[in-house]
Order: C-alpha cells, then sequence, then structure tokens
C-alpha cells in the first residue's frame, strides 16, 4: 500500500502467539521508501516463508527491483522486525543498519540468558515459583527452539552497518536516525525530513504502548530513556507517523502526549500501592490496573511481563529518589521515602 509519494508499507505477517492474550500482533508493517539512490527498507519481520513470500511479492506490486533496494534498516533487535533480515539482504545484496546496541543480540532479553540465572533474579523479586516456571517455559521465544516456534529463534542479522543515532542512513537520502532507547538499547526511529514524516519503529503505536521493562543484569533507567525519546521527538514537525505495528497516524504531538500521560499515571498508581508500606516488584505489579485484563485473569507469562514493566517504573522511582529500593533480604522491596 503507497502511504505517501515514494513510500510504500507492506504487511509481513506473523503467526498467532499463544503465550500472550488475543494471540498477539498479526503483522510487522515494513517500509519502502524512495530516495535519491533507489530504496531503502525499514524493518524486515519475523523470519517464515509466508513473510518472505509477502515482501517478494509486495516489491513485485510496487514495481520495485530487488536491486533496487540500497538498504535495510531495522529499527530495532526484536525478532519481529529483525528476523528476515538476513533474508532480505542475500535477496537484495543491500547492506544492513542498525544501532550497535542491538547488534548481536537478537533481542529476546530473557530467552538469551542462563534459565536458572533468571528464575533466581525473578525469585529475588518476588515472582512465585509456581508462576516462575510456566511464564518462562510458555513463551514461544523463550523454550527450546523447535518446530512450532523456530521463527523466534532467528540467527542474528548480518549487519554491515553500525549506527549511534545521528547520522544520515544513506548519503542524500534526507532519511536520518533518531535514537529512541527504552524499548530496546539501541531502539531508532527514522525521520523522513523532505517528506515529514516518522517511521517509529515499536516507539509509538497508535494504540498501545511497548513493552519498557528492567531484564536481569541491566542498569539505568530504561524508562527515563524512553520517556526522553518521545520529548525528542515531539520537536520534529511530522506531518504523519508511519509505525511498525497496527496503522499510521496523523498526529505525532498528540499521541506522544497520550503515551507520557500514561506512563505519568502508571508511576502514580505504583507510588499509591506503596502507600500501605513495602513491597516486591511483584506485589507492586497485582495491585495496578491492567488494560488487558485484572491480574487474576492474566496468563503466567503476561504476568511475568506485567511485573517487569512495573520494576522499570519502580527502578525510575528509585532513581528519582521517591522511593526507596531495599536489597538486604533475599527478596528485594520498595517503599515510599
Amino acid at each position: 500500500m503507497q502511504v505517501a509519494d515514494g513510500v510504500y508499507q507492506f504487511k509481513i505477517p506473523m503467526p498467532v502467539n499463544p503465550g500472550i492474550p488475543d494471540g498477539g500482533l498479526r503483522y510487522t508493517l515494513v517500509y519502502a521508501i524512495q530516495v535519491s539512490q533507489g530504496w531503502v527498507v525499514v524493518d524486515a519481520g519475523l523470519n517464515t516463508d509466508e513473510g518472505f513470500g509477502a515482501f517478494q511479492g509486495f516489491l513485485a506490486e510496487a514495481g520495485i527491483a530487488p536491486n533496487d533496494i540500497k538498504l535495510i534498516f531495522i529499527t530495532h533487535g526484536h525478532t519481529d522486525h529483525a528476523g528476515l533480515a538476513n533474508r532480505f539482504k542475500e535477496y537484495t545484496g543491500a547492506p544492513v543498519a542498525m544501532h550497535r546496541l542491538d547488534v548481536g543480540q537478537n533481542h529476546n532479553p530473557m530467552g538469551q540468558r542462563d534459565p536458572q540465572a533468571v528464575q533466581r533474579w525473578m525469585h529475588r523479586y518476588g515472582v512465585p515459583d509456581e508462576e516462575v516456571q510456566q511464564g518462562f517455559l510458555n513463551r514461544p521465544h523463550m523454550g527450546p527452539r523447535g518446530q512450532d516456534n523456530a521463527a523466534w529463534h532467528t540467527p542474528n542479522p548480518r549487519v554491515d552497518i553500525l549506527l549511534e543515532g545521528g547520522e544520515e542512513l544513506l548519503p542524500g537520502s534526507n532519511l536520518w536516525a533518531v535514537w529512541t532507547p527504552g524499548h530496546s538499547p539501541g531502539h531508532i526511529c527514522v525521520y523522513d525530513k523532505g517528506r515529514k514524516l516518522l517511521f517509529s519503529g515499536d516507539h509509538i503505536l497508535p494504540t498501545i504502548t511497548p513493552h519498557v521493562s528492567l531484564f536481569p543484569g541491566e542498569e539505568g533507567n530504561p524508562l527515563a530513556s524512553f520517556i526522553n525519546g518521545h520529548k525528542e521527538l515531539r520537536k520534529l514537525d511530522a506531518v504523519a507517523v508511519h509505525p511498525a505495528h497496527e496503522y499510521s497516524m496523523p498526529d505525532l504531538k498528540k499521541r506522544i502526549d497520550e503515551i507520557l500521560e500514561h506512563h505519568r499515571e502508571r508511576l502514580h498508581e505504583v507510588l499509591a500501592t506503596l502507600q500501605e508500606g513495602p513491597k516486591t516488584a511483584w506485589e507492586v505489579a497485582a495491585n495496578i490496573k491492567w488494560n488487558v485484563a485484572p491480574w487474576a485473569q492474566l496468563n503466567a507469562w503476561t504476568r511475568r511481563a506485567a511485573m517487569m514493566e512495573t520494576l522499570a517504573h519502580l527502578q525510575h522511582l528509585v532513581m528519582e529518589g521517591e522511593i526507596a529500593k531495599q536489597e538486604a533480604g533475599p527478596v528485594v522491596t520498595f517503599s515510599r521515602r
């Protein structure tokens, strides 16, 4: 589908994910952007034969020859964005570019870590043992590679160009990399200055907010990074936003304001749960109102994901000096100052 002059949007299908309510997202939106040298592809999609065939068909419909593609840009390392990068590269001969912080991770942060270390970490933040077992094993890309989840175990993209943010993707293309960490350490949005279009990856989505979590072994403040990225993007004079899921939208600033307000409300909600006394991250998450369903109705993996997003909010409040973190005992707790 053509979404602007010289810009095509392709839907690369994703299989139903049994570990997520409603089966999860059904496709990744991949873009082909015409520049003076040829075409730049933004994102690749999950590595399935169906998805690769769809990409080939979309190029043919758009009249784009494979060798007209001069760059494959990946917004971040999650497999539903980077999975087909190697096949796209082989098919087109184009180099692959992405932020250096997401290179080599095929960014399934929980799946690439030692399961026993992950379980110890989750126990330390208050997750019950039965939840640890179910939450770890029920996620398709977390368990051992098998026929039913092979797409989630795709080899890492062979990256040719390492980005930091601030670069022009190709000389004279007027496509600029904007580093927006939070959902992943190396997430990048692309701003087309000529067309005034923002290709937002997962950083800005129309009706949902991307997962911002604190993972085992990670330090820092991913939520602050995520919020700061939105504040920087709000300065852009974009006339449309083209995300990696759902659909395109016209009003960048309005959506950014909605996302920032959502996280302000969530931070207030987290603070309110600590009024009664110290709690683990798991206990705080259990007292939050989740949009998907009430806590008791969430499956094990979704509860674990909710806890990890709660932990990112707790970490933000700790680093802002609003709450204290007690690490002396076997279980970490948080309390109001």
